[in-house]
């Protein structure tokens, strides 16, 4: 991208464990979120926060780039964390993600809030199972 343009655009993006099956462990987790932010090249994507619960991750991630494609990110960053999961961490092909993600694009003004609704998973997730959490986000970002 020149040097004369800015570009800054946030995702909130969702995906689950296939089956929404329980294989996220905290160390298996925490082992993930920092897998995640180390792959990631900052002069394309930012991952701001990555936090989730041992069926679904959340991420909030900040694009620099206008070749950026949301899609081919995700089947990519799923691919990854897949094989990583897998081989490095010995899930041995019995870990997989789910079909398709949630996103949803975040104001400048709303990437704090998000960053520590993410940062909150475990306090969210005492009272509120993932399809809950998923039907409150879509209701507020389609009245956003």
């Amino acid at each position: 991208m020149a040097k004369d343009n800015y570009l800054a655009i946030y995702y909130h993006l969702v995906f689950s464990t296939k089956n929404r099956a329980h294989l996220l462990k905290k160390v298996i987790k925490d082992a993930l979120c920092s897998y995640i932010v180390g792959c990631s090249d900052p002069s394309n994507v930012i991952v701001i926060r990555v936090n989730g619960m041992s069926d679904h991750i959340h991420l909030l991630i900040g694009v620099n780039t206008g070749d950026f494609n949301l899609s081919t990110y995700v089947r990519e960053l799923k691919k990854s964390t897949n094989k990583f999961l897998n081989f490095q961490k010995g899930l041995y092909g019995d870990f997989a993600w789910q079909n398709g993600y949630f996103a949803c694009t975040v104001s400048a003004k709303d990437v704090e809030g998000v960053k520590q609704y993410i940062a909150q998973q475990e306090l969210h997730h005492t009272t509120m199972s993932l399809d809950n959490e998923l039907s409150l986000i879509i209701e507020r970002t389609s009245n956003a």
